[in-house]
Protein backbone atom coordinates (compact mmCIF):
# COMPACT_ATOMS: atom_id res chain seq x y z
CA UNK A 1 0.00 0.00 0.00
CA UNK A 2 2.98 2.62 0.41
CA UNK A 3 2.81 5.47 2.91
CA UNK A 4 -0.04 7.20 3.99
CA UNK A 5 -0.65 10.58 2.03
CA UNK A 6 0.39 13.62 3.77
CA UNK A 7 -0.47 17.36 3.42
CA UNK A 8 1.74 20.01 4.90
CA UNK A 9 0.10 23.63 5.99
CA UNK A 10 2.66 26.66 6.23
CA UNK A 11 1.41 29.49 7.82
CA UNK A 12 3.24 33.13 7.35
CA UNK A 13 1.32 35.30 9.63
CA UNK A 14 2.10 38.74 8.73
CA UNK A 15 0.32 41.26 6.32
CA UNK A 16 0.91 44.74 4.98
CA UNK A 17 -3.05 45.47 6.44
CA UNK A 18 -5.29 43.51 8.72
CA UNK A 19 -8.54 43.26 6.73
CA UNK A 20 -11.40 44.18 8.35
CA UNK A 21 -13.41 41.20 7.77
CA UNK A 22 -10.22 38.54 8.72
CA UNK A 23 -10.34 36.61 11.40
CA UNK A 24 -7.46 34.49 10.84
CA UNK A 25 -4.39 34.61 12.74
CA UNK A 26 -2.84 37.05 10.82
CA UNK A 27 -1.25 40.75 12.07
CA UNK A 28 -0.07 43.76 10.15
CA UNK A 29 3.43 44.17 12.69
CA UNK A 30 5.77 41.87 14.07
CA UNK A 31 8.79 40.33 11.76
CA UNK A 32 11.92 42.32 10.85
CA UNK A 33 14.01 41.42 7.46
CA UNK A 34 17.36 41.37 9.79
CA UNK A 35 15.43 38.01 11.45
CA UNK A 36 14.77 35.86 8.51
CA UNK A 37 17.72 33.62 9.14
CA UNK A 38 15.66 32.92 12.73
CA UNK A 39 11.77 32.87 11.42
CA UNK A 40 13.67 29.88 8.67
CA UNK A 41 15.46 28.04 11.55
CA UNK A 42 12.07 28.39 13.24
CA UNK A 43 9.66 26.51 10.73
CA UNK A 44 12.65 24.23 9.70
CA UNK A 45 12.79 23.05 13.29
CA UNK A 46 9.23 22.81 13.93
CA UNK A 47 8.51 20.69 10.21
CA UNK A 48 11.50 18.44 11.70
CA UNK A 49 9.95 17.76 15.24
CA UNK A 50 6.79 17.18 13.79
CA UNK A 51 8.58 14.52 11.55
CA UNK A 52 10.03 12.71 14.05
CA UNK A 53 7.09 12.82 16.15
CA UNK A 54 4.99 11.37 13.32
CA UNK A 55 6.83 9.20 10.85
CA UNK A 56 6.36 7.56 7.76
CA UNK A 57 4.12 9.48 5.84
CA UNK A 58 4.18 10.81 1.52
CA UNK A 59 4.36 14.13 0.86
CA UNK A 60 1.17 15.29 -1.82
CA UNK A 61 0.92 18.77 -1.18
CA UNK A 62 2.35 21.97 0.49
CA UNK A 63 0.11 25.12 0.71
CA UNK A 64 1.72 28.66 2.18
CA UNK A 65 -1.13 30.35 3.50
CA UNK A 66 -1.68 33.50 5.99
CA UNK A 67 -1.52 36.01 6.49
CA UNK A 68 0.14 37.24 3.31
CA UNK A 69 2.93 34.36 2.27
CA UNK A 70 4.00 36.46 -1.27
CA UNK A 71 5.35 39.05 1.48
CA UNK A 72 7.37 36.33 3.39
CA UNK A 73 10.92 36.73 3.16
CA UNK A 74 12.91 34.25 -0.35
CA UNK A 75 15.64 33.31 1.94
CA UNK A 76 13.36 32.13 4.09
CA UNK A 77 11.32 30.11 1.44
CA UNK A 78 14.44 28.82 -0.24
CA UNK A 79 15.68 27.49 3.21
CA UNK A 80 12.24 25.94 3.39
CA UNK A 81 11.83 23.84 0.48
CA UNK A 82 15.22 22.38 0.93
CA UNK A 83 13.99 21.43 4.04
CA UNK A 84 10.90 19.90 2.93
CA UNK A 85 12.82 18.09 -0.02
CA UNK A 86 15.73 16.65 2.09
CA UNK A 87 12.49 15.05 4.94
CA UNK A 88 10.13 13.86 2.18
CA UNK A 89 12.48 12.90 -0.71
CA UNK A 90 10.51 10.52 -2.31
CA UNK A 91 7.96 12.20 -5.03
CA UNK A 92 9.58 15.93 -4.27
CA UNK A 93 8.76 16.62 -8.14
CA UNK A 94 4.94 15.40 -7.88
CA UNK A 95 3.95 17.04 -4.49
CA UNK A 96 1.56 19.96 -5.65
CA UNK A 97 2.75 23.20 -3.61
CA UNK A 98 -0.04 26.10 -3.41
CA UNK A 99 1.12 29.70 -2.36
CA UNK A 100 -1.31 31.76 -1.85
CA UNK A 101 -0.67 35.62 -3.38
CA UNK A 102 -1.66 38.87 -2.91
CA UNK A 103 -2.25 40.81 -6.06
CA UNK A 104 -0.38 43.71 -5.11
CA UNK A 105 2.74 41.63 -4.73
CA UNK A 106 2.66 39.92 -8.22
CA UNK A 107 5.69 40.47 -10.65
CA UNK A 108 6.89 38.24 -13.07
CA UNK A 109 9.83 37.86 -11.40
CA UNK A 110 8.87 36.99 -8.31
CA UNK A 111 6.43 34.13 -9.95
CA UNK A 112 9.42 32.90 -12.02
CA UNK A 113 11.21 32.52 -8.90
CA UNK A 114 8.36 30.83 -7.01
CA UNK A 115 8.21 28.34 -10.04
CA UNK A 116 11.95 27.92 -9.70
CA UNK A 117 11.76 26.66 -5.77
CA UNK A 118 8.96 24.22 -7.08
CA UNK A 119 5.79 26.18 -6.41
CA UNK A 120 3.49 24.89 -9.16
CA UNK A 121 -0.15 26.33 -8.06
CA UNK A 122 -0.81 30.35 -6.96
CA UNK A 123 -4.02 30.94 -5.03
CA UNK A 124 -4.32 34.68 -6.13
CA UNK A 125 -6.42 36.52 -3.26
CA UNK A 126 -8.70 39.15 -5.49
CA UNK A 127 -12.09 39.42 -3.31
CA UNK A 128 -13.34 41.35 -5.96
CA UNK A 129 -13.16 43.02 -9.10
CA UNK A 130 -15.13 46.31 -8.37
CA UNK A 131 -13.56 49.13 -6.63
CA UNK A 132 -15.85 50.12 -4.75
CA UNK A 133 -16.19 46.75 -2.87
CA UNK A 134 -12.73 46.25 -2.89
CA UNK A 135 -12.47 49.69 -0.49
CA UNK A 136 -15.67 48.41 1.94
CA UNK A 137 -13.52 44.76 2.26
CA UNK A 138 -10.23 47.26 2.98
CA UNK A 139 -8.07 45.70 0.44
CA UNK A 140 -4.70 47.21 -0.91
CA UNK A 141 -4.98 46.90 -4.45
CA UNK A 142 -7.92 48.18 -6.95
CA UNK A 143 -9.88 46.36 -9.68
CA UNK A 144 -7.02 47.37 -12.42
CA UNK A 145 -4.26 45.22 -10.21
CA UNK A 146 -5.95 42.74 -9.70
CA UNK A 147 -6.58 41.77 -13.45
CA UNK A 148 -3.04 42.44 -14.41
CA UNK A 149 -1.90 40.42 -11.12
CA UNK A 150 -4.13 37.46 -12.67
CA UNK A 151 -2.75 38.18 -16.38
CA UNK A 152 0.67 37.76 -15.03
CA UNK A 153 0.13 34.99 -12.91
CA UNK A 154 -1.11 33.14 -16.14
CA UNK A 155 1.78 33.40 -18.21
CA UNK A 156 3.90 31.78 -15.30
CA UNK A 157 1.52 28.90 -14.08
CA UNK A 158 -0.94 26.16 -15.65
CA UNK A 159 -2.53 25.95 -12.20
CA UNK A 160 -4.12 28.65 -10.03
CA UNK A 161 -7.06 29.99 -8.24
CA UNK A 162 -8.73 33.20 -7.11
CA UNK A 163 -10.89 34.20 -4.33
CA UNK A 164 -13.54 36.03 -4.73
CA UNK A 165 -16.76 36.80 -2.22
CA UNK A 166 -20.02 37.31 -2.20
CA UNK A 167 -23.19 38.25 0.09
CA UNK A 168 -22.19 41.81 0.29
CA UNK A 169 -24.36 44.31 2.15
CA UNK A 170 -25.52 45.65 -1.39
CA UNK A 171 -25.52 42.19 -3.14
CA UNK A 172 -28.35 40.97 -5.22
CA UNK A 173 -28.73 38.15 -7.71
CA UNK A 174 -28.19 39.87 -10.57
CA UNK A 175 -24.95 41.95 -9.14
CA UNK A 176 -23.32 39.00 -8.21
CA UNK A 177 -24.04 37.10 -11.40
CA UNK A 178 -22.31 39.64 -13.10
CA UNK A 179 -19.37 39.99 -11.01
CA UNK A 180 -19.44 35.87 -11.23
CA UNK A 181 -19.54 35.98 -15.06
CA UNK A 182 -17.04 38.74 -15.32
CA UNK A 183 -14.70 36.81 -13.51
CA UNK A 184 -15.00 33.62 -14.97
CA UNK A 185 -14.70 35.46 -18.60
CA UNK A 186 -11.13 36.06 -17.23
CA UNK A 187 -10.32 32.48 -17.99
CA UNK A 188 -9.70 31.28 -14.37
CA UNK A 189 -10.37 27.08 -14.05
CA UNK A 190 -10.68 27.49 -10.30
CA UNK A 191 -12.52 29.59 -8.42
CA UNK A 192 -12.51 30.03 -4.51
CA UNK A 193 -15.81 31.75 -3.34
CA UNK A 194 -16.47 32.96 0.21
CA UNK A 195 -19.62 34.27 1.62
CA UNK A 196 -19.02 37.10 3.65
CA UNK A 197 -19.38 36.62 7.45
CA UNK A 198 -19.20 38.83 10.38
CA UNK A 199 -16.81 37.55 13.01
CA UNK A 200 -16.14 38.85 16.86
CA UNK A 201 -13.00 40.30 16.89
CA UNK A 202 -12.76 41.62 13.38
CA UNK A 203 -12.88 45.24 11.71
CA UNK A 204 -15.95 44.77 10.84
CA UNK A 205 -17.58 43.54 13.91
CA UNK A 206 -18.52 46.74 15.99
CA UNK A 207 -19.64 48.78 12.77
CA UNK A 208 -22.19 45.76 12.08
CA UNK A 209 -23.67 45.04 15.62
CA UNK A 210 -24.44 49.68 15.70
CA UNK A 211 -25.77 48.32 12.68
CA UNK A 212 -24.07 50.48 10.55
CA UNK A 213 -25.48 48.00 7.45
CA UNK A 214 -27.11 45.04 7.02
CA UNK A 215 -25.94 41.65 4.99
CA UNK A 216 -28.40 40.38 2.46
CA UNK A 217 -31.38 38.43 3.87
CA UNK A 218 -30.83 34.33 4.39
CA UNK A 219 -33.02 33.95 0.99
CA UNK A 220 -30.97 36.70 -0.75
CA UNK A 221 -28.10 34.65 0.50
CA UNK A 222 -29.74 31.35 -0.25
CA UNK A 223 -30.16 32.60 -4.01
CA UNK A 224 -26.70 33.83 -4.56
CA UNK A 225 -25.02 30.32 -3.13
CA UNK A 226 -27.72 28.76 -5.77
CA UNK A 227 -26.87 31.03 -8.23
CA UNK A 228 -22.94 30.44 -8.08
CA UNK A 229 -23.19 26.53 -8.29
CA UNK A 230 -25.38 26.92 -11.39
CA UNK A 231 -23.23 29.35 -13.27
CA UNK A 232 -20.19 27.99 -12.49
CA UNK A 233 -21.52 24.55 -13.76
CA UNK A 234 -22.59 26.27 -16.99
CA UNK A 235 -19.52 27.33 -17.01
CA UNK A 236 -17.73 23.78 -16.48
CA UNK A 237 -16.63 24.27 -12.97
CA UNK A 238 -18.29 21.84 -11.07
CA UNK A 239 -18.65 22.85 -7.21
CA UNK A 240 -16.51 19.70 -5.89
CA UNK A 241 -16.78 21.33 -2.56
CA UNK A 242 -19.27 23.83 -0.90
CA UNK A 243 -16.90 26.86 -1.32
CA UNK A 244 -14.60 25.67 -4.48
CA UNK A 245 -15.30 25.37 -8.43
CA UNK A 246 -12.61 24.05 -10.67
CA UNK A 247 -12.47 22.21 -14.39
CA UNK A 248 -12.06 19.14 -14.35
CA UNK A 249 -7.96 18.00 -13.21
CA UNK A 250 -8.36 21.70 -11.72
CA UNK A 251 -9.80 20.82 -7.68
CA UNK A 252 -7.13 21.57 -4.94
CA UNK A 253 -5.33 18.64 -4.04
CA UNK A 254 -4.53 20.09 -0.90
CA UNK A 255 -7.79 20.69 0.56
CA UNK A 256 -9.07 17.55 -0.79
CA UNK A 257 -6.91 15.99 1.84
CA UNK A 258 -8.74 17.85 4.50
CA UNK A 259 -12.20 17.06 3.47
CA UNK A 260 -11.12 13.04 2.82
CA UNK A 261 -9.64 13.41 6.70
CA UNK A 262 -6.28 12.42 5.38
CA UNK A 263 -3.14 13.39 7.55
CA UNK A 264 -1.99 16.74 7.34
CA UNK A 265 0.76 18.76 9.24
CA UNK A 266 0.24 22.78 10.07
CA UNK A 267 4.02 24.22 11.06
CA UNK A 268 3.87 28.24 11.83
CA UNK A 269 1.93 30.72 14.71
CA UNK A 270 -1.36 29.08 15.06
CA UNK A 271 -1.33 26.48 12.60
CA UNK A 272 -3.25 23.11 13.07
CA UNK A 273 -2.99 19.84 11.82
CA UNK A 274 -4.90 15.91 11.99
CA UNK A 275 -2.47 13.35 12.33
CA UNK A 276 -3.66 9.46 11.97
CA UNK A 277 -0.68 7.58 13.91
CA UNK A 278 -0.63 4.19 15.87
CA UNK A 279 -4.68 4.07 15.74
CA UNK A 280 -5.12 7.25 16.94
CA UNK A 281 -6.34 10.60 15.28
CA UNK A 282 -4.76 13.98 17.08
CA UNK A 283 -5.24 17.43 16.67
CA UNK A 284 -2.86 19.33 16.87
CA UNK A 285 -2.02 23.32 17.21
CA UNK A 286 0.38 25.77 17.96
CA UNK A 287 0.98 29.00 19.96
CA UNK A 288 -0.88 31.75 18.20
CA UNK A 289 1.30 34.71 18.95
CA UNK A 290 4.25 35.06 16.62
CA UNK A 291 7.18 35.83 18.71
CA UNK A 292 5.93 33.36 21.34
CA UNK A 293 6.30 30.79 18.98
CA UNK A 294 9.27 31.16 17.46
CA UNK A 295 10.75 31.77 20.93
CA UNK A 296 9.24 28.45 21.86
CA UNK A 297 10.52 26.44 18.80
CA UNK A 298 13.92 27.88 18.77
CA UNK A 299 14.61 27.64 22.75
CA UNK A 300 12.92 24.77 23.86
CA UNK A 301 11.67 22.92 20.43
CA UNK A 302 8.31 23.60 21.62
CA UNK A 303 5.74 25.40 20.24
CA UNK A 304 2.58 22.87 19.41
CA UNK A 305 0.39 23.87 22.81
CA UNK A 306 -2.01 20.40 22.51
CA UNK A 307 -2.09 17.08 20.84
CA UNK A 308 -4.39 14.91 22.62
CA UNK A 309 -5.84 12.11 20.58
CA UNK A 310 -9.65 12.97 19.82
CA UNK A 311 -11.90 9.85 20.73
CA UNK A 312 -13.51 8.29 18.25
CA UNK A 313 -16.91 10.19 19.02
CA UNK A 314 -14.74 13.66 18.01
CA UNK A 315 -12.94 11.74 14.73
CA UNK A 316 -17.17 10.65 13.71
CA UNK A 317 -18.35 14.28 14.04
CA UNK A 318 -14.95 15.44 11.80
CA UNK A 319 -15.10 12.51 9.24
CA UNK A 320 -18.67 13.45 8.53
CA UNK A 321 -18.38 17.28 8.27
CA UNK A 322 -15.30 17.29 6.58
CA UNK A 323 -17.07 14.73 3.74
CA UNK A 324 -20.10 16.31 3.54
CA UNK A 325 -18.44 19.51 2.20
CA UNK A 326 -17.74 17.95 -0.73
CA UNK A 327 -20.52 17.23 -4.10
CA UNK A 328 -19.44 13.83 -4.31
CA UNK A 329 -20.08 12.94 -0.26
CA UNK A 330 -18.73 10.84 2.07
CA UNK A 331 -18.15 6.90 0.71
CA UNK A 332 -20.71 4.72 1.26
CA UNK A 333 -18.56 2.29 3.22
CA UNK A 334 -17.61 5.10 5.79
CA UNK A 335 -20.59 6.56 6.48
CA UNK A 336 -21.92 2.81 7.16
CA UNK A 337 -19.38 1.73 9.44
CA UNK A 338 -20.38 5.24 11.45
CA UNK A 339 -23.75 4.43 11.45
CA UNK A 340 -22.90 0.74 13.19
CA UNK A 341 -20.46 2.23 15.32
CA UNK A 342 -23.33 4.22 17.12
CA UNK A 343 -22.35 7.57 15.81
CA UNK A 344 -24.88 8.03 13.23
CA UNK A 345 -28.63 7.90 13.80
CA UNK A 346 -29.91 5.67 10.61
CA UNK A 347 -33.56 7.12 11.02
CA UNK A 348 -32.30 10.66 11.22
CA UNK A 349 -30.20 9.95 7.81
CA UNK A 350 -34.15 8.33 6.36
CA UNK A 351 -36.04 11.63 7.43
CA UNK A 352 -32.82 13.76 5.91
CA UNK A 353 -33.26 12.11 2.69
CA UNK A 354 -37.09 12.31 2.79
CA UNK A 355 -36.76 16.06 3.21
CA UNK A 356 -34.65 16.33 -0.44
CA UNK A 357 -31.56 17.12 2.06
CA UNK A 358 -29.48 14.09 1.51
CA UNK A 359 -29.33 11.46 -1.20
CA UNK A 360 -26.90 8.09 -2.20
CA UNK A 361 -25.76 6.56 -5.28
CA UNK A 362 -24.10 3.07 -5.06
CA UNK A 363 -20.59 4.70 -3.92
CA UNK A 364 -21.86 7.45 -1.43
CA UNK A 365 -23.82 9.33 0.73
CA UNK A 366 -23.89 13.33 -0.35
CA UNK A 367 -25.78 16.35 0.94
CA UNK A 368 -28.02 17.67 -2.60
CA UNK A 369 -28.09 20.89 -3.36
CA UNK A 370 -30.31 22.69 -0.71
CA UNK A 371 -28.77 20.26 1.98
CA UNK A 372 -25.22 21.62 0.91
CA UNK A 373 -27.19 25.08 2.20
CA UNK A 374 -27.46 23.38 5.78
CA UNK A 375 -24.40 21.33 6.56
CA UNK A 376 -24.37 22.38 10.01
CA UNK A 377 -27.56 21.90 11.06
CA UNK A 378 -27.84 18.40 8.57
CA UNK A 379 -24.63 17.18 10.94
CA UNK A 380 -26.03 17.98 14.19
CA UNK A 381 -29.13 16.03 12.87
CA UNK A 382 -27.20 13.10 11.98
CA UNK A 383 -25.27 12.48 14.81
CA UNK A 384 -26.28 10.71 17.93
Amino acid sequence: MGLPPLALYIHWPFCAKKCPYCDYNSYAIGWHPEEAALWAKAYIRALETLVRDYPAHRLDTVFLGGGTPSQMPLSVLESLFSAIHDLFPARADAVEITLEANPRDISKTLLQIYYGLGINRISLGVQSFDDNELMFLGRDHNAKVAREALDVVATVFDRYSIDLMYGLPHHTVALWQGRLEEALSLGTRHLSLYQLTIEPETGFYRPFQRGDYKLPENSILADLFNLTHDVCADRGLLGYEISSFAALGQECRHNLHYWHYNSYFGVGPGSHGRVHHNGQTYALASMKNPLAWREGILNQAVGIVEKPPLTPAEVALERLYMGLRMRRGIQRSDFQALESGGYIDGQAYQRLRNQGLMGEDSQTIFLTKEGRLRLDAVVVDLMV
